[in-house]
């Protein structure tokens, strides 16, 4: 609800003035009083319900999961609020078609969807990671036990597979027994999953079919995992990510580096937010985590184990004969025609690159298509929204034609290092091979969409992924692409190899190891290890402690082994030119009675940085009231320099101390004169 209200209400510069539009339509003010009217009472509606949410869901989900019942639970009023506010949309472009002037009603309503938005899934997350502490406390004594942890990686494609190297470290170890349990990612496409299952036994992998003999999708619980790793899922059915998350103990790891420049994505998305351990693919995305209010407590890069091949010694045994002893290109084209990114380029050269493929036959080329190239093509052409002048019978007979040349091979296999380590040139238009391809060392052609230009080429990736197009060669034109290819495949002059081997010593410095630093990161929070034992700090006045104080200690308890509070001393409180209502040892003694407190400590001054070294605390918690203020941010930098991170919680509207107490004053002033 909340992206289509900022689809369809729009700030425009128009006229020298900006202007509202909404839908599209320029926003009057002729007749704002009927709008506010019919607003402020849909708005006052909405508040009554917006301030009945519960704010610990998780209590309401373990009487749901009391009761037998095998969803993810919400409030009633969580269910009706999005509905109300889906119906409020459909009255205001009703109303907007005889009254264009909403735009300041409009703006209020979209502050409290906001609001809305960002305040339950802070709570959701809050009570998803809540329920993940519990499940580690339950593996913790079945370790201790001396039983093994029942590990299930689910696979919805060869291609996908980013855990492989974890798969083979938790193989080798004594803790582990790991599987993976392969699905379709659409529907009940169980004809793939078969064809995959068989792929992965092929390989010598402890794999399992996900369907029965009459293609009936068989529940996780059938097999009690204990661990689930999971980068795409299907999209419905049992296995949706919230559903996933609520009952199992997950790790998620996206299938690629994550180069596109896209947070709703790689960093806000649910299948991030509800793991119990997001293992990032670079740190460009940990720091856009660490940097945000609400997505930072469960963001941990170890580097991207996808890419360990790199640092192994193997053979590319995916060659077929006929392109033994000569060097190879690889053609790999992206999917995105049209859509998403529109990084694709494939419907404007793909008759070129075959034909320099014939121009070239002492070299061999490799033809590697995105896995779902396929189907974009094939779905242009059935609903028919855009001429791209070649049909999926076409691209079938291309993809057969190519196989078929004497300096021709086609590769639709998802393990890809061994081949990109020993080719000559990579040409490409792909998002996630601009990071992955850089370890090889070798140069690449990057084609560039002529609809985007460099430019905006370099506006769809993040930072990380643009210094690795500074080390390509750019070619947007087939004189370009035919330049370059004459003078990098065919001459060897690769002027920028140094710089990329320098770089991809700084972005992958633990590469080769990705896998088993990740299972020895698991192992240790596990076991339960000193090593990964994880100390919370906060601290606060907690005078005439409320629900506010409360849920913020509540929260943080869930995101850390040993919490610690700091509570402020009355000198200190005095400094600040205010009187605690309850002295400091009445204050200390309330909150070490906290069942979420380990610990509680004096504050007797302001030195965050100080008191989080003293105590050994990795991590502060603290309201979003503070977020973006002048004087946590310099926290933040002092913090961030020591290694120590900052935990934003949502913060308690509609109480606070301050204002108890001044509602205590006024009653005693009251009560002085009666």
């Amino acid at each position: 609800m909340k992206k289509l209200l900022k689809r369809a209400l729009r700030l425009e510069y128009s006229d020298s003035a900006y202007v509202f539009t909404l839908f599209g339509r320029k926003l009057e003010k002729s007749s704002i009083r009927v709008a506010n009217k019919f607003i402020r009472k849909q708005n006052d509606e909405l508040k009554r319900k917006i301030e009945s949410l519960e704010t610990r869901p998780i209590e309401y989900a373990e009487k749901i999961e009391r009761r037998g019942a095998s969803i993810v639970p919400t409030t009633q009023a969580q269910k009706e609020v999005p509905q109300d506010f889906l119906r409020m949309e459909e009255q205001i472009k009703a109303l907007s078609k005889e009254h264009a002037a909403l735009d300041e009603a409009l703006v209020g309503l979209g502050k409290r969807l906001d609001s809305f938005f960002v305040t339950q899934t802070s709570q959701m997350r809050m009570a998803y990671q809540q329920r993940h502490e519990d499940k580690l406390g339950k593996l913790h004594y079945k370790v201790k036990n001396g039983n093994k942890i029942r590990v299930f990686f689910i696979n919805t494609s060869v291609s996908k597979f980013p855990e492989k190297s974890v798969y083979e470290a938790m193989l080798g170890s004594s803790l582990f027994e790991p599987h993976i349990f392969v699905l379709a990612q659409n529907g009940n496409r169980s004809e793939t999953a078969r064809s995959n299952f068989h792929v992965f036994r092929e390989r010598g992998y402890n794999a399992i079919l996900g369907y029965d003999d009459e293609d009936n999708i068989i529940r996780l619980e059938e097999h009690g995992p204990d661990l689930v790793f999971y980068n795409e899922l299907p999209s419905s059915g049992p296995y949706r990510t919230d559903l996933l998350n609520y009952k199992y103990l997950t790790c998620h790891m996206h299938y690629g580096v994550g180069s596109i420049n896209k947070d709703t994505y790689h960093v806000e998305a649910i299948k991030k937010t509800q793991a119990w351990i997001y293992f990032i693919g670079n740190t460009d995305i940990l720091n856009r985590m660490l940097a945000s209010k609400y997505t930072s407590y469960n963001g941990v890069y170890l580097g991207y184990p996808k890419l360990d091949a790199y640092a192994q010694d193997i053979e590319n045994d995916s060659l077929p004969e006929k392109l033994s002893g000569k060097p190879y290109v690889i053609y790999a084209p992206h999917w995105s025609i049209g859509i998403s990114n529109n990084l694709a380029t494939f419907h404007l050269h793909y008759r070129y690159f075959f034909s320099l493929m014939e121009q070239h036959p002492d070299i061999g080329f490799v033809f590697k298509p995105h896995s779902v190239l396929e189907d974009r093509i094939l779905k242009i052409e059935k609903t028919a929204d855009l001429n791209i002048g070649v049909t999926h019978a076409e691209y079938m007979k291309y993809f057969e034609d190519w196989n078929n040349m004497p300096n021709g091979h086609c590769v639709t296999d998802g393990e890809f290092v061994s081949l990109f380590k020993n080719a000559r040139c990579l040409i490409t238009d792909s998002g996630s091979f601009v990071s992955e391809w850089l370890p090889s060392g070798n140069p690449c052609i990057y084609i560039v969409n002529p609809e985007l230009g460099e430019a905006g080429l370099y506006r769809k990736f993040r930072p990380h992924a643009q210094r690795c197009l500074d080390t390509y060669y750019l070619a947007e034109t087939q004189d370009e692409i035919q330049s370059l290819f004459e003078k990098v495949v065919i001459d060897g002059i690769d002027g920028k190899k140094g710089d990329r081997i320098k770089l991809s010593e700084e972005l992958f410095p633990n590469l080769g190891h990705a896998g088993e630093d990740i299972v020895d990161y698991i192992t240790k929070k596990i076991r339960g290890g000193v090593l990964m034992m994880v100390i919370g700090y906060t601290s606060g006045v907690y005078d005439l402690f409320h629900i506010g104080h409360l849920a913020l200690l509540r929260n943080a308890k869930a995101l850390c082994d040993k919490l610690i509070v700091g509570v402020t001393v009355d000198e200190l409180v005095s400094y600040k030119g205010k009187a605690a209502v309850i002295p400091y040892p009445d204050r200390a003694e309330i909150v070490r009675n906290i069942k979420y407190v380990d610990a509680v400590v004096p504050q007797h001054d302001m030195d965050k940085l100080a008191m989080c070294q003293k105590l050994g605390a990795s991590v502060m918690f603290v309201g979003d009231d503070w977020y973006g203020t002048e004087k946590w941010a310099e926290y933040e930098r002092q913090l961030a320099e020591a290694g120590i991170r900052i935990v934003y919680f949502p913060y308690t509207k509609g109480v606070s101390s301050t204002m108890l107490s001044d509602l205590l004053q006024g009653h005693l002033v009251t009560e002085s004169r009666l």
